[in-house]
């Protein structure tokens, strides 16, 4: 497969990444995005929701590199992905709290949900975000979320995710 190809299908077809694999390619810390850029391309995909011009993936991952963990190796720190998008004028909000992540997914033009664990053993932990926006009814589409974008309920997806011993929930709506 040719360098181009790859970076292509990175993409969905209406823009967003949605397969992580993909971007190899692209450096982050001390490794590369296909293992650690969950962070940055949450936060791309929330420009990509929200502006009508979003930066290139290589331009977010950069402007992320300030904000990484252990030289990347636990990925992004949450409040770099809030500063990043406040700094490009965006409204947002977060939580810790279980109940009020689904009412601020639900009122937000778009989210990134943050979930840790579990932590009985160290190679089962787990530390991925997502992003995730409002559709019909109480659905919601979610992204980099293994397989290929999709819809369900965010009573559906809080279950999905409950065995996390941590979430956290950044709400993101367009520039005031």
């Amino acid at each position: 497969m040719q360098k181009n190809d790859s970076h292509r299908k990175m993409f969905t077809r209406d823009g967003y990444i949605n397969q992580q694999t993909l971007t190899a390619r692209i450096p982050y810390g001390r490794m590369n995005s296909a293992e650690n850029g969950c962070g940055w391309i949450a936060a791309f995909n929330v420009l990509r929701r929200l502006e009508a011009n979003p930066p290139a993936p290589e331009w977010v991952a950069e402007s992320l590199l300030g904000g990484i963990v252990l030289w990347g190796y636990l990925g992004t720190w949450p409040f770099a992905i809030i500063k990043f998008l406040r700094r490009r004028g965006h409204e947002v909000r977060w939580s810790l709290k279980r109940s009020v992540q689904k009412r601020l997914a639900a009122e937000s033009a778009a989210s990134i949900f943050l979930y840790v664990g579990p932590f009985l053993r160290w190679r089962d932990f787990q530390l991925h975000y997502v992003m995730l926006y409002p559709e019909v009814g109480r659905k919601v589409r979610v992204l980099n979320f293994g397989g290929d974008p999709h819809f369900e309920s965010l009573d559906r997806l809080d279950t999905r995710l409950s065995g996390g011993t941590f979430t956290l929930l950044i709400a993101v709506n367009p520039k005031p």
